[in-house]
């Protein structure tokens, strides 16, 4: 099957930012030294000491199975500091594992638009994973980002 230079250049895009996008969230987050600001982190994070075997309080009404990912990392003998880039490593595997599985089901579920608006609708989940990790400290960035489109 011969491809097209628009399909050719539609995936190495793609691949581009699944391989670097996270590399990039990782460099920007490893500087943080824990959770910035949000309570369901802080909550992701106490549910995953309390499956580790240590004792919290387990009132945390966040769901289990992130914890449970990020749990391992609390029974290894890290300081705080190694186990929250742990959780910031963690976050980028599946960082890059949901821009990949997007990006196989983007052509199977959207195959009226073009090429660029597929590519178009990838950079936008793109843009809210940025907007869940930099909400307030980068949002001028992430909007020239998004922009530049």
């Amino acid at each position: 099957m011969f491809l097209s230079r628009e399909h050719i250049f539609f995936k190495w895009a793609m691949s581009a930012v699944i391989g670097i996008s996270p590399i990039i969230y990782f460099l920007l987050s490893i500087s943080f030294n824990g959770p910035a600001y949000q309570g369901d982190e802080i909550g992701y994070l106490a549910k995953a000491i309390f499956f580790s075997g240590n004792i919290i309080d387990g009132s945390s009404s966040y769901h289990s199975g992130y914890a449970l990912i990020l749990s391992p990392l609390f029974r290894l003998p890290l300081d705080i500091t190694e186990i929250w880039r742990g959780v910031v490593l963690i976050n980028c595997f599946m960082w890059a594992i949901s821009l990949l599985i997007l990006s196989k089901l983007l052509p199977k579920i959207i195959t009226e638009c073009s090429l660029r608006d597929r590519f178009f609708l990838f950079y936008l989940y793109l843009y809210i994973l940025l907007g869940s990790l930099f909400r307030v400290i980068h949002s001028l960035q992430q909007q020239l980002v998004f922009f530049s489109y």
